[in-house]
């Protein structure tokens, strides 16, 4: 059973550093946390990029409790 408290990080892209510091500092065995900086072009179809990056970010905020 996962009793991990989900978070989803909202923050600027443009701090992804500053955003991926702030997740180092919560105990992965207690937090998993969404960052929706992590979709990127890559990992999805260009063509549906603005579409699918909003439904998986829909994704992870209903998956949260915190965000």
């Amino acid at each position: 059973m996962n009793n991990k408290i989900k978070i989803y990080l909202s923050a600027s892209i443009s701090n992804a550093l500053n955003n991926s510091f702030i997740c180092s500092h919560f105990e992965p065995e207690k937090f998993e946390i969404y960052l929706p900086q992590t979709i990127t072009p890559k990992d999805l179809n260009h063509e549906n990029f603005p579409v699918d990056a909003y439904e998986a970010c829909l994704v992870m905020m209903n998956n949260s409790d915190v965000g």
